[in-house]
């Protein structure tokens, strides 16, 4: 991929902020559907901490089988490869939700793979390491996440 020169301000919660200097075009593919499209990405070192923050256990969550997720990986902890910003995501969001059922998140449809998101409660842990697990599933699902595939241009 070819990059190119920019000059953009970026700025996250309470005073942090970042000055970019290159960006990339890319054509971005679903891997669930045909639907792609071309985008411009600012390249940073890091776009977030690693997410979800630790593993979470899904194991007991009721996914139908022909629901097909944008990410299957979507519990494992791991490196966030990009960031689709609103003038995208809006256009990628269909009008089908599915409930996982009371303190699980919901599932909606979009172009790209069923999307998860929404508040997530997990069953008290008796030791502190799983409270401290419970609190940071529950902040990771009032967020989104997803992985597409980006092809060179």
């Amino acid at each position: 991929m070819r990059r190119m020169e920019a000059h953009v301000p970026v700025s996250g919660i309470g005073d942090s902020s970042e000055q970019v200097r290159q960006s990339i075009i890319a054509r971005v593919k679903s891997p669930r559907s045909s639907y792609e499209c071309t985008l411009r990405f600012l390249i940073l070192k890091k776009v977030t901490l690693d997410l979800p923050t630790t593993n979470v256990n899904i194991a007991n969550w009721k996914i139908p089988e022909h629901i097909g997720l944008a990410d299957p990986q979507f519990n494992v902890m791991g490196k966030v490869d990009l960031l689709i910003g609103a003038e995208v995501f809006l256009d990628l969001l269909l009008q089908e939700t599915y409930s996982l059922g009371p303190d699980l998140p919901t599932l909606r449809n979009s172009r790209i793979g069923w999307l998860i998101s929404g508040s997530y409660i997990a069953k008290p842990s008796r030791d502190l390491n799983g409270l401290k697990r419970n609190k940071n599933a529950k902040n990771y699902f009032n967020g989104r996440q997803f992985k597409v595939k980006v092809e060179n241009m």
